[in-house]
């Protein structure tokens, strides 16, 4: 049994807003895979820049979490 009852989105938004937040956009994606690529060269920039055990950390945080984003 899940822990939260899963709601139907359609019941709380109305279809204007629904289409809305469902249409797609090819540019949106694409800047944000632009953006997350951006950001693993830059964590991995800062590392090269600044090598040091914290910023190796924070861009293994950074680089791992842009990449579990572009699986998706």
């Amino acid at each position: 049994m899940p822990a939260v009852a899963r709601i139907d989105p359609k019941d709380v938004f109305t279809h204007e807003e629904w289409a809305r937040f469902s249409k797609r956009s090819s540019w949106l994606g694409l800047a944000c895979v632009a953006g997350a690529w951006g950001l693993i060269f830059a964590a991995g920039a800062m590392f090269v820049v600044w090598p040091n055990p914290l910023t190796y950390i924070l861009a293994v945080m950074l680089i791992g979490a842009r990449n579990s984003a572009l699986r998706f």
